[in-house]
């Protein structure tokens, strides 16, 4: 058997979906694996994200430990990795690393989510990040919108950027779908689930939701997931339901009881919740600024896509999921088909052929 390649990744937190990727990945024969992470949860302690049960290969770093660059460096020099997975180029530690990666004699892979968003800052940044994007080997972005992002405006040439960054744990949220099929009946009612904040196209969603209701006869209701400053709002609205923070282990049960996802953003780099959405088996209705649109949503096939996020548009595709309400459970099944490549298992492979690529390469590239 060949000796495992060593990967060490540098990650700024912990979350769920990411955690079921590095669980996968760990279990390969051929990928020895090694995760520095911010911790779980910083952005917001009230609704922490636990890792639960220790792994070996995790360690868990908190916000002072994770900017001690000499910390970090000496677990890059003990560890000896072939390849680096950075996560952006935010913590001091992690960047000095990726400067000081002749030392290590690794290849790096850049882990980051951008898409066209703020064209002119972003062209600076290029400037500005210009001798650090210069010692990556690798791209490591969500999907399509991410690579047209770096190829057009970054200028890095499509060879080097590769998609699959984030997983999801479609096992888990597949089991809701599971479970809802089998109900009497396809709950009759919309679901966000996410930050209430306006950036999430959440003050759109309740003009256009109100406008739906008085343009319907039995209108559903709406339920929410999160927390935020819009929460007041949403509880004022007549058929809205605001559930509160729920924690990742317990979201599996409240997609059961819903009947189509509704995320509407302005901007979404990504957007994991809809691609989750889409492994419990839900219809969609979603912005064109959420990244994972690009990737798992399709108009009129599983779901309606809005052209813009504003509240005449949602309260439309509101309306349109209404009146087609006999075919959510067909549009649902197709969803969960789509969310099959972003399982565990999946992801894991494609980032260990990622792994065996940038090594192979290393092997063939001549050391200057």
């Amino acid at each position: 058997m060949a000796t495992p390649i060593k990967v060490l990744i540098l990650s700024t937190e912990i979350t769920g979906y990411a955690l079921s990727g590095w669980d996968s990945l760990a279990t390969r024969d051929d990928i020895e694996l090694r995760v520095l992470t911010g911790g779980a949860g910083l952005a917001d302690k009230n609704n922490a994200f636990e890792p639960g049960d220790p792994r070996p290969w995790l360690t868990l770093l908190g916000k002072e430990t994770a900017v001690n660059a000499s910390l970090v460096r000496q677990v890059a020099s003990d560890f000896a990795p072939a390849v680096i997975f950075v996560s952006g180029w935010g913590n001091p530690a992690y960047t000095q690393l990726v400067h000081q990666k002749r030392i290590y004699g690794c290849q790096i892979v850049l882990c980051l989510d951008t898409t066209l968003h703020n064209p002119v800052r972003q062209m600076l940044g290029r400037v500005r990040l210009w001798n650090y994007l210069r010692q990556i080997d690798a791209f490591f972005v969500p999907g399509e919108r991410g690579r047209e992002f770096l190829h057009r405006w970054w200028h890095i040439p499509h060879m080097k950027i590769h998609s699959g960054l984030y997983p999801a744990d479609v096992p888990r949220w597949h089991a809701a779908h599971v479970k809802r099929v089998n109900l009497p009946g396809w709950p009759r009612s919309f679901q966000f689930v996410g930050r209430y904040i306006p950036v999430k196209g959440v003050q759109e969603l309740i003009a256009g939701y109100r406008s739906y209701r008085a343009k319907v006869s039995e209108p559903m209701d709406f339920r929410f997931c999160g927390q935020g400053i819009l929460a007041e709002e949403i509880r004022g609205t007549q058929g809205m339901s605001d559930l509160g923070f729920i924690q990742p282990e317990n979201m599996g049960e409240t997609m059961v009881d819903a009947g189509c996802f509704v995320l509407p953003s302005r901007y979404d780099p990504w957007a994991v919740a809809l691609v989750e959405a889409c492994a419990a088996g839900l219809p969609l209705i979603a912005g064109i600024g959420c990244g994972a649109s690009a990737e798992v949503l399709r108009d009129n096939f599983n779901g309606v896509l809005l052209g813009e996020s504003s509240s005449e548009a949602i309260s439309m595709a509101l309306r349109a999921m209404h009146e087609r309400y006999s075919e959510w459970p067909v549009m649902g099944a197709r969803s969960a088909t789509m969310a099959c490549p972003y399982a565990p298992v999946h992801w894991a492979a494609n980032v260990a052929g990622l792994v065996h690529k940038l090594v192979d390469d290393a092997r063939l590239t001549p050391q200057v």
